[in-house]
């Protein structure tokens, strides 16, 4: 798996003021398998990466994260996930293309004009249903878990780790 440079240092620049953000820059393999972790950490948030594992390392990096909140620490995920059948699927795309038709500056120039078409066709992808997420979260020992905004077959969730 490789770690995206070009997002680290558009996250430290967005966030340039905050001197209470720890950057982290590592695999998802590096984070399972070492101790890059060091500490405890009150927020974890990922974004579009975690649907690149399989189903096995994403319930190790869930239960690593966890292991490194602090006490009422949250984890939040935005990523994609995978409809619960090919109907639900078909309409999922079905609105993608409809946003991208109705905001075409944002769909085209972010360059999601033809993912609807090519985002399971990549081997590096493998997304799973959002209930399967919510479960490994719980699993992981996660509390009030749960889906906080959705929108097709993109969804933002996590948890928060018990006082």
């Amino acid at each position: 798996m490789h770690y995206s440079t070009d997002m680290l240092e558009a996250a430290q620049k967005r966030l340039k003021d905050r001197s209470d953000i720890k950057y982290i820059q590592a695999s998802f393999q590096d984070i399972i398998n070492t101790q890059i972790l060091d500490g405890q950490y009150d927020f974890i948030y990922s974004s579009f990466a975690i649907h690149h594992l399989v189903y096995s390392e994403k319930k190790k990096l869930y239960f690593k994260l966890y292991n490194h909140l602090n006490p009422s620490g949250c984890f939040i995920h935005n990523d994609v996930i995978a409809p619960s059948s090919a109907r639900i699927e078909k309409w999922y795309l079905t609105l993608w293309r409809e946003w991208i038709e109705e905001f075409p500056d944002k769909g085209k120039s972010a360059g999601m004009d033809v993912i609807p078409e090519k985002y399971k066709e990549s081997p590096d992808d493998f997304p799973d249903p959002l209930d399967k997420h919510l479960e490994l979260l719980r699993k992981a020992g996660f509390s009030d878990v749960d889906c906080y905004f959705k929108y097709g077959i993109f969804a933002l969730f996590g948890g928060f780790k018990a006082e």
